[in-house]
């Protein structure tokens, strides 16, 4: 699958769309705790998302930064005839195994990252879930410095990444 990232993204961004959905219908004017399965569902939801999208923006500037990359090493008309049928063989099952790796990375960075997070989450969560009017549950954790650290680190890390392939990207292009 070449879109892997784009995939992680687009199906975390339905879920979370779909969560704030449901959520606006179910605690339309009220706060009236109707659904506490749903709701810790649903907060882990929010966490998973707050991680998830940046990894998944991560995986796409990977994604870029290995296109062009490859695009930067443009190889002239007589090295590409230089191979032989053999060569070209090893080299179409290089490609095929460097496809399948980078398939495996981003779901270890979209997935992988994700599942890291939810545990620092129940660290630093004071309860369950809150209830807010017209919004519905999120998640509910406490203003200390370490609980901002656990929930903020992850997208500061992840950012940072990302930045420094977005620099390295304007680099090569």
């Amino acid at each position: 699958m070449k879109n892997t990232p784009t995939c992680i993204y687009i199906f975390w961004l339905a879920l979370a769309s779909s969560n704030q959905f449901i959520n606006a219908i179910i605690w339309n004017g009220n706060t009236v705790d109707l659904a506490p399965v749903f709701c810790d569902i649903s907060s882990c939801i929010i966490v998973a998302v707050n991680v998830v999208i940046p990894a998944a923006s991560l995986c796409m500037m990977r994604h870029l930064f290995n296109v062009l990359s490859l695009r930067a090493m443009q190889w002239s008309e007589a090295q590409v005839r230089a191979y032989t049928h053999t060569q070209n063989t090893i080299l179409a099952h290089r490609i095929y195994f460097r496809k399948r790796r980078e398939v495996y990375i981003n779901l270890a960075i979209g997935i992988g990252i994700r599942i890291l997070s939810i545990p620092s989450y129940y660290i630093v969560q004071v309860s369950r879930y809150t209830i807010f009017e017209d919004i519905g549950c999120e998640n509910a954790t406490s203003n200390a410095a370490l609980a901002i650290l656990f929930k903020a680190g992850w997208q500061v890390c992840i950012g940072v990444v990302t930045s420094v392939y977005g620099g390295t990207i304007s680099a090569v292009f």
